[in-house]
């Protein structure tokens, strides 16, 4: 009997939740009449088939049958067992009678007219009461079989949960295992990519510093030549005007003083302008010489540093190269953790649900 009312319990509470389920069933989207109309419309009735088909793909479609058909047997059950408590309470009832009967037969002589009378009602009475035990004997055997029948739909309600639970469990393992590895030929992909990329550009930014060092080899040339001749140039000058300990006498025969001093006017224009174009090609000498010590910055080039450039280029390649290796193993991870903390929280709603 206490195994009886340990079922009963487990199938209310079966009914209960199969009850939310149908409920769930009939708002089969959402659980909301109007949400599931919009979203019915705006996907052409494709929306209660794709659920349809993910709840076939995962076994809740069975369950919701199994749950259905434990509620139809404890129904039944219920009826059956409701209908013997009856005939039960008619036969105690019958029972009470013909015990008050046979009390007033043993009370009443056997010539009084009454004796007949009550023999009579007796008879009749243990005809009822023969007739109620047969048919209480019937639905007891009808309670048991339907009994029978409830206990096997919930085991077999039970087994059909936990076969989907379990399902659940090792599709949200290939799932986390599936995404772990997308993740990692993802961040792969893409590490490659960048290494790529990185090896272009600095292939190209040491082909363009080779070019820059020709270019500025042959500029530091013609400008120590002009340098040079610019040197030549001015001494000549000097050696024709003549030094401060001998003044030019040989021009005070062909010129005059005027056109001594417009002479020398015009030779310190002529050297303030070679000081002005020697100083002028210091600072471009300076310039040159920064531009291939710090390199030329640019859209698609790199920073050199001192002679060693190829030597620390390489450096900088491998520590970005570990860098990357490094985020993409904490990308992966993060990735997997995410996954292995989704997988409970979505097997806790489809059990719930």
């Amino acid at each position: 009997m206490s195994a009886a009312i340990l079922l009963l319990q487990s199938c209310k509470h079966a009914s209960r939740k199969t009850s939310r389920s149908l409920y769930r069933e009939l708002s089969s989207i959402t659980g909301n009449r109007k949400t599931d109309i919009v979203i019915d419309t705006l996907t052409l009735g494709r929306a209660e088939r794709w659920l349809k088909k993910y709840e076939d793909f995962i076994g809740l479609t069975e369950v919701r049958e199994a749950q259905r058909n434990v509620i139809e047997f404890e129904k039944d059950f219920l009826e059956s067992q409701t209908v013997r408590r009856e005939r039960q309470a008619e036969l105690s009832k019958v029972q009470s009678q013909l015990r008050d009967i046979g009390s007033k037969l043993d009370k009443v002589q056997r010539g009084d007219e009454r004796y007949l009378q009550l023999l009579t009602e007796e008879h009749k009475i243990i005809k009822a009461e023969n007739d109620l035990t047969k048919r209480l004997e019937a639905d007891e055997k009808l309670e048991r079989h339907l009994f029978a029948n409830l206990s096997s739909a919930v085991r077999e309600s039970h087994e059909k949960e936990r076969t989907r639970t379990e399902r659940t469990k090792y599709w949200s393992i290939i799932g986390s295992c599936v995404g772990a590895l997308i993740g990692i030929l993802g961040t792969t992909i893409n590490n490659y990519l960048r290494m790529r990329q990185l090896r272009e550009l600095i292939s190209d930014s040491t082909q363009d510093g080779a070019e820059l060092r020709k270019v500025v080899s042959s500029l530091s040339t013609a400008i120590n030549t002009e340098h040079e001749n610019m040197n030549k140039f001015v001494g000549d000058l000097k050696e024709a005007i003549g030094s401060e300990d001998k003044p030019a006498l040989l021009l005070s025969n062909q010129f005059d003083f005027k056109d001594r001093e417009k002479l020398e006017a015009q030779t310190q224009r002529i050297l303030s302008a070679v000081k002005m174009e020697e100083d002028e090609l210091k600072r471009h000498m300076e310039e040159i010489k920064s531009a291939l010590a710090i390199g030329h910055k640019g859209e698609g080039s790199v920073v050199y540093v001192g002679p060693d450039l190829q030597e620390i280029l390489d450096e900088n390649e491998k520590k970005i190269e570990v860098q990357m290796k490094v985020n993409a193993l904490w990308t992966v991870t993060a990735i997997y953790g995410a996954v292995m903390l989704t997988a409970p929280l979505l097997f806790y709603f489809l059990k719930n649900s």
